[in-house]
């Protein structure tokens, strides 16, 4: 999925810095600038489940789904 999405973007002809996100299964992060590229990845199901979280919380009533940045900050939260 991500070289393919690698491919169809053009990451490679890319002369901005562009960042490519694939999250699934795993999470894989693609940054492209000037020609070169950089990735890694990661396994995402567990971070998405809410497994071994410490600060914050599962995606569950109460919690922020949504940051919008202006002149005033704006909160949307689940529930």
């Amino acid at each position: 999925d991500t070289v393919a999405g690698m491919l169809a973007s053009g990451l490679d002809k890319t002369g901005e810095a562009t960042l490519l996100v694939d999250i699934g299964t795993n999470g894989e992060i693609v940054l492209a600038h000037n020609g070169r590229m950089q990735a890694t990845s990661a396994a995402a199901g567990p971070a998405f489940e809410g497994a071994r979280i410490v600060q914050g919380m599962r995606a569950t009533a109460g919690a922020i789904e949504k940051v919008i940045l202006g002149e005033d900050v704006i909160l949307n939260v689940i529930g």
